[in-house]
C-alpha cells in the first residue's frame, strides 16, 4: 500500500484526497438513508473522517443562506437546494475520480481539472434535482401533518433553542420516512437527537421534544 502510494505523481494525489474522503462520507449517508436516516450512529461511524453533526450545521446556514426564505423541502413547499452537505460530497467524489481518470487518460493537468471540475458540477446537479422531484413527490398532497404527532425521530438539520428558528427532522409518517421542519421550545437539538413530536405549529412545520 505504502509502495502504491509513494509511486504515485503529487498532482495526482491531489484527486486521490478528493476521491477517497469523500467516497466513504458519501457511502456512510447512502447507508443511513437506506437504514431510515439514523444520523446519531452516522456521526459516530465517521470518526476520523470529519464530524457529520457539523457538516449538518454547515448544511443548514448554507440552506438558510440559498433558500427563498429559508424553507425547507415539505411536498409542494420543497425547495431546489445545490449547496447542502450532501452535494458537496457527491461533487468532490466525482471532482476526485474523473481526475484520476483523466490523469490515467493521457489529459494535460488543466484540462483534467476543467474536465473533472465539469463532471462533478453536473453531477451534483443532477443528483440535487432528483432529490428535489423525490421530495415533491413523497408530500404531493398525500401526507396528513397531523399524523406525524407523537411520532418519534431524528434531528435531520440542527434545531435551534427556544423556537427561535426551525431545523429540520426525520420521523415516519404514513409508513414512510418524512423530512419535516421542526421547532423546540427547550434548548438547541443537534443532528442524531432523538425526538418525539409533541404538536403541530402549521402544515409545514412541528414542534419536538427531546426523548
Amino acid at each position: 500500500m505504502e509502495q502504491w502510494w509513494s509511486a504515485i505523481p503529487a498532482f495526482e494525489k491531489i484527486f486521490w484526497y478528493f476521491a477517497i474522503p469523500s467516497t466513504i462520507i458519501f457511502f456512510i449517508q447512502l447507508v443511513m438513508f437506506l437504514i431510515g436516516g439514523d444520523h446519531g450512529d452516522m456521526a459516530d461511524d465517521a470518526n476520523g473522517i470529519g464530524d457529520i453533526s457539523d457538516a449538518h450545521d454547515f448544511d443548514h446556514d448554507m440552506d438558510h443562506d440559498m433558500d427563498h426564505g429559508g424553507g425547507h423541502e415539505l411536498g409542494d413547499q420543497a425547495s431546489f437546494r445545490v449547496f447542502t452537505f450532501r452535494n458537496i460530497i457527491i461533487l468532490f467524489a466525482c471532482f476526485g475520480w474523473s481526475g484520476i481518470a483523466g490523469l490515467h487518460s493521457g489529459f494535460s493537468k488543466f484540462f483534467t481539472v476543467l474536465v473533472a471540475l465539469a463532471i462533478g458540477v453536473a453531477v451534483a446537479l443532477m443528483v440535487a434535482g432528483l432529490f428535489y422531484l423525490f421530495t415533491k413527490l413523497q408530500g404531493s398532497g398525500t401526507m396528513d401533518i397531523k399524523n406525524a404527532l407523537d411520532a418519534v425521530g431524528t434531528v435531520y438539520l440542527p434545531i435551534p433553542a427556544k423556537k427561535s428558528a426551525t431545523g429540520m427532522v426525520q420521523v415516519p409518517v404514513q409508513g414512510s420516512i418524512r423530512e419535516l421542519q421542526a421547532m423546540t421550545d427547550g434548548p438547541k437539538l443537534a443532528t442524531g437527537t432523538k425526538v418525539k413530536v409533541i404538536s403541530i405549529v402549521d402544515q409545514e412545520t412541528v414542534m419536538v421534544d427531546e426523548l
